[in-house]
């Protein structure tokens, strides 16, 4: 089964990780998803099946009241994670997945009325890093 295959619950939780960018305890996690995870047992399961897949680590670690909490962070960002889920998609197969690349830039750019110029300026830049050697 793929690390990638997130469960619903385990999607919201990936995504208030990408959303604050800092580390988070469970405590943390509970106050900002109480609505969409009410029990903190459940909260702990999808924790710790993102540790098993991971997508998250520990971190460090803080006092919540006189306890001590772990602080998790996430292993990859966003972008990279759906990067991964589109190569998945695609089989493996990274040939596919540039010719889909490439027609999906030429179709934003064809129907980019708006900001076409920024657009392209920002994917030459893109394109500029990977050619010095920084992928990011």
């Amino acid at each position: 089964m793929s690390k990638y295959l997130l469960s619903n619950r385990e999607k919201i939780v990936m995504d208030e990780f990408w959303k604050e960018g800092t580390p988070l305890t469970t405590m943390d996690l509970m106050r900002k998803l109480k609505d969409e995870i009410p029990y903190t047992a459940q909260l702990h399961r999808i924790i710790n099946s993102l540790l098993e897949k991971g997508l998250i680590q520990v971190c460090g670690a803080t006092f919540s009241g006189r306890r001590c909490a772990r602080q998790f962070q996430y292993t990859i960002s966003q972008e990279d994670f759906e990067s991964e889920i589109l190569l998945e998609d695609f089989g493996g197969n990274k040939r596919k997945l540039k010719k889909f690349a490439v027609a999906l830039v030429h179709s934003i750019a064809e129907n980019e009325t708006e900001d076409k110029d920024a657009f392209l300026d920002e994917l030459n830049q893109i394109i500029e890093k990977y050619k010095q050697g920084d992928p990011k």
